[in-house]
């Protein structure tokens, strides 16, 4: 496994990079969590069946990643499109969400609004205006009314469809996005099959009701998608549409430049149709998977299995449960003496045992001198007489 990923699950999981990789070593041998977590303490360093197991989830979740890696260099170096910079991009990602992001925009897409104005030769138009190079959009535009763009409309309309297709597919703006959107509430609303079907009744709790994402409990959540896959729930987030598009809108200005007039008209329209048609539905569905995502992830952490522990017969399976280098007879030897002592400490400290000895009249009647046993000193005891 790559030193960046390494460095990446210790930094996750809060602890160094030397039990990461003892950690991967020994899975790549084959040994099995229970076994790591309870015979090679030395090499996890103390780790428990829970953080093996946490750890062997994100081994195999960047393993995932350097295949998926492989994959899109492929697809865009067929293109033509890679460049050293977006390469070492790709090669220095340790986020899933972040590498698709890149790739987005060189992924093979279906045919879409921006396809069609592309075909038309309107992308030139788009991008003076992405550039903030065109002062007055209308009359640039006007180059290009022929064969089947009609008007000037029709032709800021294509150019708009271009640079909306362009926000949606820009990393930072999707990342804004979606760290808004988590801070949003989820919400329910019954559809028709939901309110006539008597089988949407064990889902009646969740009906037209608002749950903040972040901290909607993992059954209600599960709950809520399960009746949205039977068709009983249509579930949404109550984006603040004017807040999202400014956040957009400022991007795009801190990315290039701030438009003025006109062309400030433009760039707001393109955003606004960004944000409806393309960034919203996208980043909702992202940010409801990786909350039902995270869930499960939990939910499966908690639930590990206690399994006895698995590995090819050997000769350190016959020191199970002992430290490295104590053998069984010195083991014995040790618990022997130990039942020994404790055997002993409850004779010494059980009531009846305290008063037995050698008793010694003082002549008074009242005063009795014991001598214990078990102690090698004497103890004064007064006892008031019959």
């Amino acid at each position: 496994m790559k030193e960046l990923y390494v460095d990446r699950i210790a930094d996750i999981m809060s602890i160094k990079s030397w039990q990461v990789e003892n950690c991967v070593e020994m899975f790549a041998d084959g040994d099995t969590i229970p076994f790591i977590s309870r015979y090679r303490k030395e090499k996890t360093g103390g780790m428990d069946d829970a953080q093996v197991a946490e750890l062997k989830h994100y081994i195999d979740v960047f393993n995932e990643m350097e295949k998926r890696k492989e994959t899109v260099l492929k697809t865009i170096s067929e293109s033509g499109s890679l460049t050293e910079d977006l390469k070492k991009q790709i090669e220095n990602c340790v986020n899933s969400t972040e590498l698709e992001d890149l790739y987005l925009p060189f992924r093979p897409k279906r045919r879409t609004r921006a396809t069609v104005a592309r075909e038309l030769g309107l992308e030139p138009l788009a991008d003076l205006m992405w550039n903030v190079r065109s002062r007055y959009p209308s009359s640039d535009a006007s180059k290009f009314v022929k064969g089947d763009v009609s008007d000037i409309e029709a032709a800021l309309a294509g150019a708009r469809d271009i640079i909306s297709e362009r926000l949606s597919e820009t990393a930072a703006i999707r990342e804004n996005q979606r760290s808004i959107f988590r801070k949003r509430h989820l919400c329910t609303k019954v559809t028709k099959s939901g309110k006539e079907n008597p089988e949407a009744d064990k889902y009646r709790n969740c009906f037209d009701k608002s749950y903040p994402l972040d901290r909607i409990p993992a059954h209600t959540l599960l709950a809520i998608l399960r009746a949205e896959n039977e068709g009983f729930l249509k579930v949404s987030i109550d984006t603040d549409a004017q807040m999202s598009c400014d956040k957009i809108y400022y991007d795009f200005c801190k990315a290039h430049a701030f438009p003025r007039g006109e062309l400030a008209e433009q760039i707001k329209l393109a955003v606004q149709d960004s944000f409806k048609r393309l960034i919203e539905p996208s980043i909702s569905a992202e940010v409801i998977r990786e909350a039902k995502s995270r869930h499960r992830e939990h939910q499966r952490l908690r639930g590990q299995p206690q399994a006895a522990p698995s590995r090819s017969p050997g000769r350190a399976e016959k020191n199970h449960g002992h430290r490295p280098g104590i053998s069984q007879r010195m083991q014995n030897s040790l618990s022997k003496r130990r039942r020994k002592a404790s055997a002993s400490y409850n004779h010494i400290s059980s009531p009846s045992t305290k008063r037995q000895g050698k008793v010694n009249h003082d002549g008074a009647g009242n005063d009795w001198q014991i001598q214990d046993r078990s102690h090698s000193h004497r103890k004064r005891h007064r006892i008031p007489g019959d």
